[in-house]
């Protein structure tokens, strides 16, 4: 017989047998079910939506262990604060502390955005938002809207978007915070909450310094040239809860919440010199930092006249310039060192005169290529570029062009060639027109009315083309044919309550891109012709080109100036081969508009 301790002992025995074994298998724990439920708020200490709040820190209890992912971009204080407040993590909790000093009677709005999630499975619990007030009352009004980039018309997402009272200064938004902000989503929404009822001024940026204020020309911008009030009214709405179908639900309303911006980036307008380098040995390039309005000066140590040593290039955009070296002497030096003088920008946004003394060196680097017939090494061939820009298959429009990689010889025009087919075998030389272009002098354009379904070749002979350096072409001969006049659609669009000048673009979608086909500069209400459309799917946006220069232009927020209107059309056009379509456009029936 075993007695009654005698049970207990052998019991106890087996457990703790049955213990070892299950420590010295190897297996793994099945688990149970995946955790796909979201953290719980059980407990707010001050509770959410607290009135005459003091506290220095407050407390967010959950249902479980979380994290905070990525909380120091998501999360945001309005009215936004000099110091930002503290985000911890405390095991089941998380603990803010405040750094800087509330305001008196104001309500506070904390969003964590999606930043709390458990800790297990990283389940997100949504966008979640504490808020008190340091006063009696809970200010509940708000604004809401959209921001868009005011050329795309994309929405702009991660932008700040800031409110201002009534009565502040254009440039306070570059000197202090806002009294309110908000950020956008994906959409590019945003929504201003927990403010007062008052009018206010708005404008957004993308703020990459993270301090709340505009820093101009590094940070994009949008305003509003108008104030807005807010407001709040009584709505009632169809019960979708209720058995009653006739059952409405009441609510409060606020506004408003139909605000659009559009987002830009100013000119710079800090002139300055960004780099001075010398690339090849024939060759100094200057860059600077905005268009230049006065003339650079470069003295080379030991040279007396520039003019006779330098060949000077400035591009379109007149912020950078090239100084061609044509004088063989100072070609060949492997150092040189000069004065430059220019204008740039001081501490006082005034124009001054600088002088820099700048070092350009150049050392040849030896090109060597192992011929497949022989052992020895030979130098390679630098022929001078040439490129044109047009080859093969063509329009019917095309504009061709040949750029110089070098300043060439003005004897260079009879040596290029541009002959017509008659068939396979016999061609006629043509007569051609060279254009230099306005800025870059190594271009030329070539003038020439192209015969449809017709074959072409453009020859240059070898050695025919030597730059002022010595380099002379390789040969060429590129053939082009140009494509049938059936083979594309043509565009009458009649224009009505225009605003003119105007830019108006035929575009195609790829992708999530928009791509300039073709572009006309109407004047006046009208029928404007489009030809050499080729089969496809089109759209049209139009550019108000207020100062009538033919390309959209920008705004500046100090200057009150908005960028030029933008406006996508919604009309979609199916071009077919050989086919005339019609369109109208009235710039008034705004249902056509997006």
């Amino acid at each position: 017989m075993f007695s009654k301790r005698n049970i207990l002992d052998f019991l106890a025995f087996c457990s703790i047998g049955l213990l070892i074994y299950s420590c010295a298998n190897r297996g793994y724990p099945t688990g149970g079910p995946k955790d796909e439920n979201p953290p719980v708020i059980v407990k707010e200490d001050p509770v959410n939506g607290s009135t005459n709040f003091s506290r220095k820190k407050l407390n967010i209890y959950f249902d479980e262990f979380v994290q905070l992912k990525d909380v120091a971009s998501n999360f945001m204080i309005s009215p936004p604060q000099k110091k930002k407040p503290k985000v911890k993590l405390r095991g089941m909790r998380v603990l803010v502390e405040f750094q800087d000093t509330l305001l008196e009677n104001t309500t506070y709005s904390l969003d964590f955005g999606s930043s709390i999630v458990d800790n297990n499975e990283g389940n997100s619990m949504g966008p979640y938002r504490y808020f008190f007030s340091t006063g009696n009352e809970i200010d509940t009004m708000r604004m809401g809207g959209n921001l868009f980039d005011s050329y795309t018309h994309k929405p702009i997402e991660n932008a700040y978007v800031m409110l201002y009272k009534e009565t502040a200064a254009d440039s306070i938004p570059l000197l202090e915070m806002p009294s309110y902000v908000a950020r956008t989503d994906t959409a590019g929404y945003f929504s201003i909450t927990n403010i007062k009822n008052q009018r206010y001024k708005i404008m957004a940026i993308d703020d990459s310094d993270k301090n709340f204020m505009f820093t101009s020309p590094t940070e994009r911008v949008a305003y509003s040239d108008s104030t807005f009030k807010t407001v709040s009214f009584p709505m009632t709405k169809k019960d979708t809860m209720s058995k009653d179908s006739t059952a409405l639900l009441s609510y409060t309303a606020y506004g408003p919440e139909n605000i659009e911006l559009y987002m830009f980036e100013e000119k710079p307008n800090q002139q300055y010199l960004i780099s001075s380098e010398r690339k090849d040995r024939g060759s100094i390039d200057f860059n600077f930092a905005i268009p230049r309005t006065d003339s650079l000066k470069v003295d080379l140590f030991d040279i007396d006249n520039e003019d006779e040593v330098f060949f000077k290039e400035i591009n379109s955009t007149r912020d950078t310039i090239k100084y061609w070296i044509i004088d063989t002497t100072v070609f060949n030096r492997d150092s040189l060192e000069a004065e430059l003088k220019y204008l740039k920008t001081d501490t006082l946004g005034v124009l001054v005169e600088v002088r820099d003394t700048v070092n350009f060196n150049f050392e040849d680097e030896e090109i060597i290529f192992k011929s497949k017939k022989s052992k020895g090494k030979k130098k390679k061939i630098d022929f001078l570029k040439m490129k044109f820009n047009l080859s093969g298959s063509i329009d019917i429009d095309s504009k061709l062009s040949l750029e110089f990689e070098q300043p060439v010889f003005e004897d260079f025009r009879d040596k290029i060639i541009l002959y017509k087919f008659e068939n396979d075998t016999t061609k006629f030389k043509q007569e051609i027109n060279f254009k230099q272009d306005e800025y870059k002098l190594r271009k030329y354009h070539i003038e020439y009315d192209w015969i449809p379904e017709t074959k072409y070749s453009i020859e240059v002979d070898s050695a025919a083309i030597h730059s002022t350096f010595g380099k002379f072409n390789d040969k060429i001969d590129s053939k082009l044919s140009v494509k049938a006049e059936n083979s594309y659609g043509t565009i009458f669009v009649t224009l009505k309550n225009g605003t003119y000048p105007m830019i108006l673009n035929l575009i195609k979608e790829s992708g999530k891109e928009y791509n300039d086909v073709k572009t006309i500069y109407p004047d006046k209400d009208g029928t404007y012709v489009i030809k050499y459309v080729k089969p496809g799917k089109y759209s049209f946006r139009s550019v108000i080109d207020g100062n009538g220069n033919k390309k959209w232009d920008t705004g500046n927020y100090l200057n009150h100036i908005q960028p030029e209107k933008v406006v996508y059309l919604k009309k979609n056009i199916q071009v077919r081969e050989n086919w005339d379509f019609e369109e109208t456009i009235d710039f008034l029936n705004e249902s056509i508009l997006k």
